[in-house]
C-alpha cells in the first residue's frame, strides 16, 4: 500500500489504524505480513451513488 499510495509507511499505519478502530477495516495476519481490508458492509455505502 504504501508504495501505490505513495506514502511513508508510519502514515499508512496510521491511518489503517484509525480505520480498524472505527470499524471500518478489519486484518488478518499469515506469517509475518499483516492483511488489511474494508469490512464487508462498509462496501455498500462506498459504492452508493449520490
Amino acid at each position: 500500500m504504501v508504495h501505490v499510495l505513495k506514502q511513508k509507511q508510519n502514515l499508512v499505519s496510521h491511518h489503517l489504524s484509525i480505520m480498524k478502530q472505527n470499524d471500518v477495516a478489519e486484518s488478518f495476519k499469515i506469517s509475518r505480513y499483516t492483511y488489511y481490508r474494508l469490512k464487508p458492509e462498509i462496501r455498500p455505502i462506498l459504492n452508493r451513488k449520490n
